[in-house]
């Protein structure tokens, strides 16, 4: 089997998990995780707020205008930071659809802004995998010495985390939707991959 194929069955798979833990949660009282996972809120919740802002638009506008001038100056492909951005703003599109789909309610009692919108998937943790968890990919075509390229990775990893952990530590959403939004998230990667792999020969 290629590559391309074990990415868009791995998809498949993913979307299949994301879509019975939606009908899971969105028809049934809640899980003990998500009740256990209610007890964490207000942990660190300036961290939280840090970690929370970065993944909405300003924030990420900003980070992608940085990295896209990096690469220019590095001389590397433009394609590269332009579909990660696209990636982004469609996957949001999908995701919002999705929650209307689902319809679950979210939290009450949330800490910081009070966001408008329902809760599963959530949209922080799709956009950890798919923006970040898409930079982090990036950094493999970026000639840097082995030990920043690690310091890099770790951090954009570990930011990836840190998104998906604030949604509950604010309140904003309960663990099963942050997990739903690393499923969907996940799978939206492997088809974007299996995508690259096919048109990588054509370019």
């Amino acid at each position: 089997m290629t590559p391309e194929l074990e990415l868009w069955g791995l998809s498949i798979a993913l979307v299949t998990a994301f879509l019975l833990l939606g009908r899971f949660v969105s028809t049934r009282p809640l899980t003990w995780i998500d009740i256990e996972g209610r007890k964490a809120r207000g942990t660190f919740p300036a961290l939280a707020l840090l970690f929370t802002r970065s993944g909405r638009g300003l924030p990420l506008l900003a980070i992608g205008a940085l990295a896209t001038l990096g690469l220019y100056l590095l001389k590397k492909p433009l394609w590269i930071p332009l579909g990660i951005s696209a990636s982004q703003l469609l996957s949001q599109g999908v995701v919002e659809l999705l929650k209307r789909r689902f319809s679950r309610e979210r939290p009450d009692d949330w800490l910081g802004r009070q966001e408008r919108g329902l809760s599963y998937p959530s949209g922080h943790a799709t956009t950890a995998v798919v923006f970040f968890g898409g930079w982090l990919l990036a950094l493999a075509s970026v000639p840097m010495p082995p030990a920043m390229s690690v310091v890099a990775g770790v951090v954009l990893a570990g930011w990836m985390i840190g998104i998906g952990w604030s949604r509950v530590a604010l309140g904003a959403h309960y663990p099963t939707d942050v997990l739903g939004g690393v499923l969907f998230g996940s799978a939206w990667m492997c088809a974007v991959l299996a995508m690259v792999l096919r048109l990588r020969p054509i370019a």
